[in-house]
């Protein structure tokens, strides 16, 4: 096995994609203490160049990749529990990101996907709160923004989440686990409703 710094002590999670459009999956990990991600770019022999920090939210664990702005960049999109925000990080190509651009969700958010979730063709982003025991969507808007939290309530208190076509009409739907409680919540058809 090989080892890589990831420019911290207290590293949560993990995700990859080709940060810098070479054809090679980069990796971005999470630092729930201190308050950063370290993003790692994949050279040509297979292995990953020194990291680059860049600041996120307090107490970040967890984190994932897309293209939040449709700009043909990946994006990173942060979960961070303590500030109770979410963290988008743009990318700028060529394996950088820009400042992040905090939203305010409140609660504590645990866990965080991206996905198309209301089927109109732009990438939406949803988040797990256990405190309050509800599911969090942030409805793209296009370019880039991203419209005020919504709240689903969730069986439990989520801790994970996952998007996928469970039930075969097209759509995404959401599937929420919930930590002790040991229940599996299923959201569909969200609108950016309440």
């Amino acid at each position: 096995a090989s080892t890589f710094p990831a420019g911290s002590q207290s590293p949560w999670s993990v995700c990859t994609g080709d940060f810098d459009g070479d054809g090679r999956d980069d990796v971005a990990a999470a630092d729930r203490f201190n308050e950063w991600i370290c993003v790692l770019i994949a050279d040509e022999d297979g292995s990953l160049g020194e990291g680059t920090l860049y600041p996120a939210g307090t107490y970040t664990v967890d984190l994932c990749a897309c293209d939040v702005d449709a700009d043909g960049a990946l994006d990173l999109v942060t979960a961070d529990a303590h500030s109770g925000t979410v963290t988008v990080l743009p990318g700028e190509g060529g394996g950088t990101f820009g400042a992040g651009i905090v939203h305010a969700i409140g609660g504590e958010p645990t866990a965080v996907i991206a996905a198309d979730l209301d089927g109109d063709g732009v990438i939406d982003i949803a988040v797990a709160d256990p405190a309050s025991g509800a599911i969090v969507f942030l409805r793209g808007t296009g370019g880039g923004d991203l419209a005020p939290p919504v709240r689903y309530a969730a069986a439990g208190a989520p801790v994970a989440l996952f998007a996928a076509d469970l039930d075969g009409d097209g759509d995404a739907e959401i599937a929420a686990v919930g930590g002790e409680d040991g229940i599996l919540s299923i959201l569909e058809n969200l609108t950016g409703g309440g």
